[in-house]
């Protein structure tokens, strides 16, 4: 999908939602295709949900023809994530 597109179904800003792909991508949860404004984005088929074992079978198969998918990052806690409803969230570098 386009950039563009996600923003009219979810009733995101612009500006907000460069940021969450960008972090998306970063991570390798989503994957960006295209050069310029012609970005295009698909999830992750490690993570991306099938109707049927074919269907992943099938898209795995063309991930690893061309080096397979890129491994999903997560960051790295210094400390203990805070609890919900304990302060606010905090970045992690």
């Amino acid at each position: 999908m386009k950039q563009s597109e996600i923003d009219a179904i979810l009733g995101v800003g612009q500006a907000s939602m460069s940021r969450a792909m960008s972090l998306l991508v970063e991570r390798g949860i989503v994957l960006r295709s295209g050069g310029g404004r012609g970005h295009r984005y698909a999830l992750n088929p490690a993570v991306a949900g099938y109707e049927s074992q074919t269907e992943l079978e099938k898209s795995m198969t063309q991930q690893l023809a061309v080096g397979g998918p890129p491994p999903i990052m997560v960051p790295g806690y210094a400390k203990r994530p805070p609890k919900p409803g304990k302060g606010g969230l905090h970045a992690v570098a």
